[in-house]
């Protein structure tokens, strides 16, 4: 279900690597200046690390069934 956000944070993780940052620090100091649009959503982060875009997706499960 969160596939195409777990592949976007990936995507951010190896821009930081691509970038030669290595520790947790550079990267997290590398995170905080990326802004790409990704498979979800563009992905920017605030400078306190949540991400910008603020969509919230609800799913519920009805007689055995996903709604959205």
């Amino acid at each position: 279900m969160y596939a195409t956000e777990g592949y976007d944070a990936a995507t951010a993780y190896v821009k930081a690597i691509q970038a030669a940052t290595t520790t947790a620090e550079t990267i997290n100091t590398f995170l905080a200046t990326v802004s790409f649009d990704g498979v979800a959503k563009p992905v920017k982060f605030q400078p306190d690390g949540n991400v910008v875009s603020t969509d919230i997706f609800v799913y519920q499960v009805k007689s055995g069934r996903w709604h959205c």
